[in-house]
Formats: C-alpha cells, sequence, structure tokens
C-alpha cells in the first residue's frame, strides 16, 4: 500500500472511530446522570444499595468516556474495553423487556440501546479500524 492510500486508510478508520466515540460518550454521560439521579433520590432503607448502584454507574460511565478519550488518542487498547461495554449494552436492551416498564416505553429503550450499540461495535470492529489502529505509523 503506497503512502497516500495509508493515509486515506487511516482517514476513513478515523471517521468510523469517532462515530463509535461520539455514541459511547452518549451512552456514557447517560450512565454518569443516572448515577446522579440515584445517589440524590436515595431515601429510607435502601441507603447502601442506592450508593453501590449509584457509585457503580458513574465508575461505568466515566471509564467509558476515558477509554473514548484514549481512543481519540488513537491508544489501540482502548477499543477492547470499548467493545466490551457495547456487548454489555446490547444485554441490558435485551434484558429491558423484563423489566416493570411499560411496554412501549421498554420497546423504546431497548431499541435505541441496542441500534446505538451495535452501530458502535461496527464501527470499532471495522477491517479498516483494525489495521489502522494496529499501525503503528497511524498516529
Amino acid at each position: 500500500m503506497t503512502i497516500p492510500e495509508q493515509s486515506a486508510a487511516r482517514q476513513e478508520a478515523r471517521k468510523f472511530v469517532v462515530i463509535a466515540v461520539a455514541l459511547v460518550a452518549v451512552e456514557a454521560m447517560a450512565y454518569v446522570v443516572f448515577a446522579f439521579i440515584e445517589l440524590f433520590s436515595i431515601s429510607g432503607g435502601a441507603n447502601a444499595s442506592g450508593i453501590g448502584i449509584g457509585l457503580f454507574l458513574a465508575l461505568y460511565g466515566l471509564a467509558q468516556l476515558f477509554a473514548c478519550w484514549m481512543l481519540l488518542k488513537w491508544r489501540a487498547w482502548a477499543r477492547g474495553p470499548l467493545i466490551f461495554t457495547q456487548l454489555v449494552q446490547l444485554g441490558l436492551a435485551w434484558g429491558l423487556k423484563d423489566w416493570g416498564m411499560r411496554e412501549s416505553e421498554a420497546l423504546l429503550l431497548a431499541l435505541l440501546m441496542a441500534i446505538t450499540a451495535a452501530v458502535a461495535l461496527v464501527c470499532l470492529v471495522l477491517p479498516t479500524v483494525t489495521r489502522a489502529l494496529l499501525d503503528e505509523d497511524a498516529v
């Protein structure tokens, strides 16, 4: 592959990485917002579980944001955690069917979660992205 072809391939890969990072960053910020909602709505005897859930969601969201930032800096290792979190997101979307929400709300939320996770996963595992991330000169 010639130098101009490498540059074009890297630019194409960077577009897909930015799409994936944007989607995951929105998901991560939603987790952080849900964490603060959980932490500030604690009442009664559910203090321990509410604090635990809130802290977990906050750390999960912040870890995703950190991995997004590192992937934008073209650190190949950051792709693994992002792929994992998107697989978790697909599992959460599947599990929404058993929650006590109204059917239309659960379906809408599940579809939104599944579509964003699927698009991010596809962008992260594309062969052009893999090649560009593994190329040592891609920085």
